[in-house]
């Protein structure tokens, strides 16, 4: 909530070794603001305090894909609609 404003909506689910992203959604009045980068930081640190990787799939066409790469995302394999990928949990946020 952002001022008592729902602003979107968050989603993980926890493997032994991952954290695993399966939705992030920033309402588009609040995009491009810094607010799914500083998420998806918060989520990084928290997995590397497990020691756990961070995964996910994003739609081919999702131009977030350019976040999770800055934030040191790798991709791991495709299917014919998403890119999936992985982040180690020993590599520092930028």
């Amino acid at each position: 909530m952002m001022c008592g404003q729902v602003i979107g909506w968050l989603q993980t689910t926890s493997t032994d070794d991952a954290l695993f992203l399966a939705q992030l959604f920033i309402d588009t009045r609040f995009r491009r603001q810094g607010i799914g980068s500083r998420l998806m930081r918060i989520l990084i640190e928290e997995a590397a305090h497990e020691h756990k990787a961070v995964t996910l799939g994003v739609v081919k066409t999702n131009p977030a894909r350019r976040l999770y790469e800055r934030l040191g995302f790798s991709v791991t394999h495709e299917d014919q609609y998403k890119f999936y990928m992985r982040r180690q949990p020993n590599r520092t946020p930028t």
